[in-house]
């Protein structure tokens, strides 16, 4: 009894009332007289499951929309050949997906490759991670015991067999999934790496907060990175490592973003926004704050990314209202 039957457009499935749009698809069908087949007998729990995948697959066009710009990978701000420049027509369809979409904010973090609609994107991702195999399978190995990770370094060995640092491509295409990384090298940077721990995290139930600093090396170049950090666990993890505690390996300060529980905000000392209310967003802020202070964090700043001198001195250092007065709330059409 087939029951799926797709290609990289169209999919035919009985048992949802799925018939493809496509000829080449609706002429398979008939060739093989797919829709005379008897479909299987069904558990009751079967049938029960099936009801709400019914409803969980159906589209609207605003959503078949959307998710096709997430599938595009494509934010409207593309990097490429150490180039910044803004794909007005991509920059549309954002807007028409988001309400509210600030303009300015993608604008203002253009240099990092983190902008607003990436971000959006690796929301997708960590959503998506958490359905692969490999990343159950790396969920299972990985140990970081209650008891002892306070005090010694967290196992992740696994991981590291699978993902190293490394920029599979950068033409603006950075929020691949861990299954797309996996078959083309097993690499990513940072911003990437953290939504596969994100997954993983997700998936043994840990709480987390992933956050985005900016700052200057020792040699005055101009950089981002996030880390991914575990309260429960007292270690951060960062790129394929992990670290006892809470803590920042390159010591940046320029908070551009944290996200935890599936709340985000992102912000610069001129604008920023969220998926949540501005009052949600400040108790977020305000969570991360003390969880700093009691952590010994490093004192963090609002800065426009790259716009700082190695002491701060051009940036304000975070409170919880330090976002508030330009503030967009985000969320799909």
């Amino acid at each position: 009894h087939p029951i799926l039957i797709f290609n990289e457009t169209d999919s035919w499935s009985p048992l949802v009332d799925k018939q493809p749009e496509s000829k080449s698809l609706k002429e398979l069908i008939d060739i093989m007289h797919l829709n005379e087949t008897e479909l299987p007998i069904l558990e009751p729990q079967e049938r029960k499951i099936l009801k709400y995948l019914k409803k969980l697959s159906e589209l609207n066009q605003a959503e078949r929309r959307t998710a096709i710009l997430f599938e595009k990978k494509l934010g409207p701000i593309i990097f490429h050949s150490n180039r910044f420049e803004t794909d007005h027509d991509l920059m549309s369809e954002w807007q028409e997906a988001f309400n509210n979409y600030p303009v300015e904010l993608e604008e203002n973090i253009r240099r990092i490759h983190t902008g607003l609609s990436h971000l959006l994107m690796q929301q997708i991702n960590i959503r998506g991670n958490t359905l692969s195999p490999i990343t159950a399978f790396i969920a299972s190995h990985i140990n970081c015991d209650d008891r002892t990770a306070h005090t010694q370094q967290c196992d992740i060995d696994n991981y590291k067999k699978y993902f190293s640092w490394n920029l599979l491509w950068d033409w603006g295409f950075t929020s691949f999934s861990i299954d797309e990384a996996l078959a083309i090298g097993g690499g990513g940077v940072c911003a990437e790496q953290s939504t596969y721990m994100a997954a993983i995290l997700d998936l043994l139930d840990r709480d987390y907060y992933m956050i985005h600093l900016s700052g200057l090396d020792e040699n005055g170049n101009k950089l981002d990175h996030r880390i991914i950090y575990v309260p429960a666990w007292d270690i951060t993890f960062s790129n394929n490592k992990s670290f006892a505690g809470f803590k920042e390996p390159n010591n940046f300060k320029g908070l551009v973003y944290i996200y935890h529980d599936n709340q985000w905000v992102l912000f610069t000392d001129a604008v920023s926004a969220g998926n949540r209310s501005a009052r949600d967003s400040q108790k977020l802020v305000s969570a991360f704050i003390k969880l700093s202070e009691t952590k010994h964090f490093t004192d963090s700043y609002s800065c426009i990314p790259f716009d700082m001198k190695s002491d701060y001195g051009t940036c304000k250092k975070i409170t919880k209202n330090s976002f508030t007065s330009n503030y967009h709330l985000i969320h799909m059409n």
